[in-house]
């Protein structure tokens, strides 16, 4: 699985490198998901210069907020969502960011105080359209053509 890296701080041109690594396997209450798109925004450019609140221990993969199919599913949650579209925030304070070609979601409330759970997309609607609120804009994920 492709995916965005973070492994040492500084100007996002510098730091983000493209690598390969293990496919992510969904915990209790949690999705994975095969991403369509990703929203990145001030906060990733902020925590790639570790200037920010929530920046998550190094290494790490940027994005809030993913959008994709989900493919796999964790204890507790249903099986049912394989082959669903949603949209939902990603897991990157544990590394797990949404700049991938996987990544993981929160499926179900976790008491926390971090926004969780998903939202469905309609068949109509692209992934790429950012529906939560703090995103500049979007990505698409690391494998797929970026010249566009």
């Amino acid at each position: 699985m492709r995916r965005w890296v973070i492994k040492s701080f500084g100007e996002p041109k510098d730091v983000w490198k493209l690598e390969d690594g293990e496919s992510l396997q969904p915990s209790p209450s949690q999705v994975k998901v095969k991403v369509e798109a990703c929203g990145l925004g001030l906060p990733d450019v902020l925590m790639s210069r570790d200037n920010y609140p929530l920046t998550p221990p190094l290494p790490f993969t940027p994005s809030q907020e993913a959008a994709g199919e989900v493919i796999a599913t964790g204890e507790g949650v249903d099986e049912a969502l394989i082959g669903t579209r949603v949209v939902g925030p990603t897991l990157f304070q544990a590394g797990a960011g949404g700049l991938a070609e996987e990544c993981l979601l929160r499926a179900s409330g976790t008491g926390d105080g971090v926004l969780s759970g998903l939202l469905p997309i309609p068949d109509a609607m692209s992934g790429a359209v950012h529906p939560l609120s703090n995103g500049m804009g979007c990505a698409r994920p690391a494998g797929e053509d970026h010249e566009r």
